[in-house]
């Protein structure tokens, strides 16, 4: 199984706002991964006041504003918890926010050297991904799904009802880019129906989906041949 995240930098993300969506997520990002612990913390400026956001990975985690007497005293002040982060362990990542999902999800990309920053176009694309998008993720999950009902039986398994339901039953751990690849993204998925196998959503710009299927790891492009549950 491929790492969740990149070997990144010991440097926080400098955003590029020329090539960030307003729907995205204009703040620095990072993680903790320590055998079964996966945390993350966040951070944003906002004038004379920042927020930091933290949590499990995968969560919609928790959030803290402080306010300053200045911008300069409260950049300051974010330099200096940041490097206390950084201390402890957290790397720094890149996240994207997508509001069919309702989430922030961690990206990875498959080339270690790739520079860490958003010029992939795939991060204007992803917080566009449309309503029927979301549509056809739903029925292709509902429908594997039913297909663990149909095999073990709905015993230990969660009640869903139909396709809209799956959300709360489904973490996303994260999204894999590859810097050759343009136009698609493969995200990590972890039904609570299926533990073992876990999922794979294989999405090309804003409104395809290539594949919804059993976790495969295969490269980026590698995706729209594959048979899923769509």
């Amino acid at each position: 199984m491929y790492s969740i995240l990149a070997s990144y930098q010991n440097k926080a993300v400098q955003v590029n706002n020329k090539l960030c969506s307003k729907a995205m997520v204009a703040r620095n990002w990072y993680e903790f991964h320590d055998g079964s612990s996966a945390k993350f913390w966040s951070i944003s400026i906002d004038e004379s006041s920042y927020t930091v956001r933290y949590g499990k990975v995968g969560s919609k985690g928790q959030t803290k504003t402080k306010s300053f007497k200045s911008p300069t005293e409260a950049s300051a002040a974010a330099d200096k918890v940041t490097a206390q982060k950084l201390k402890k362990g957290y790397k720094p990542s890149l996240v994207v926010d997508i509001p069919i999902l309702g989430c922030d999800i961690p990206v990875e990309l498959t080339d270690d050297n790739a520079p860490i920053d958003y010029s992939h176009p795939m991060f204007k694309k992803m917080p566009k991904w449309t309503p029927p998008l979301k549509a056809k993720i739903e029925k292709a999950c509902f429908r594997h799904y039913r297909d663990m009902v149909e095999m073990i039986g709905d015993e230990s398994l969660p009640k869903i009802a139909k396709p809209g339901e799956i959300w709360p039953h489904i973490k996303i751990n994260s999204i894999r880019l590859d810097p050759e690849v343009p136009n698609v993204a493969v995200a990590y998925v972890v039904p609570a129906w299926d533990l073992s196998e876990h999922m794979e959503w294989a999405i090309k710009g804003t409104a395809t989906l290539q594949y919804a299927g059993t976790f495969l790891c295969y490269p980026v492009d590698s995706y729209a041949d594959q048979k899923g549950f769509e």
